[in-house]
């Protein structure tokens, strides 16, 4: 998880997609997000500035400028430690694989080793489990692609092939249909 989306995730749920968007690119630029003007974040996002205000506001801060003040007070800040994030997840891992039947493993198993492309989806707090994922495959010499941004998203079904799988990585359980 990043820093940004770390200090946000309470109200990530009342953003917009275009906001969503915003706040994810601040996230993966954090290091020139502070540097940035309002008018030059909302042209990196392609959206407006009235966009880029409105979700500092329902991230509860009273503008740009504080946001832009939070993100410089984050470079001081110690680094993610990403080991234990991973570790974070695996009761919700061993939960989700407890409620599955050795034959619904064996058959998810299957298709995968058949698949001839693996194509992974996950933002916000999954992204980092996404990513590892999609390291994971790669290093097992399956063909796989991690799906991070709405724009990535956007283009995944112009991507897909017969017999590709698509996996969605979700810490709230909603569905995402592409």
């Amino acid at each position: 998880m990043g820093k940004v989306i770390a200090m946000f995730r309470d109200h990530i749920a009342q953003l917009s997609e275009s906001e969503k968007h915003v706040l994810y690119y601040v996230d993966n630029h954090i290091d020139e997000a502070d540097q940035l003007t309002l008018v030059k974040l909302a042209e990196a996002t392609r959206v407006s500035t009235t966009t880029v205000v409105r979700m500092c506001q329902k991230l509860g801060l009273e503008g740009f400028s504080d946001l832009k003040y939070r993100l410089k007070s984050m470079r001081t800040d110690t680094p993610v430690a990403y080991t234990s994030f991973i570790h974070d997840y695996i009761p919700y891992l061993t939960k989700t694989f407890a409620q599955l039947e050795d034959r619904q493993l064996k058959r998810m198993g299957s298709i995968l080793k058949q698949a001839p492309s693996i194509f992974i989806v996950s933002v916000g707090l999954t992204k980092t489990v996404g990513e590892y994922a999609s390291q994971r495959l790669i290093q097992a010499n399956k063909p796989a692609m991690h799906a991070y941004e709405s724009h990535l998203i956007d283009l995944l079904p112009n991507l897909l092939k017969p017999n590709d799988v698509v996996i969605f990585i979700s810490m709230s359980g909603d569905d995402y249909c592409i």
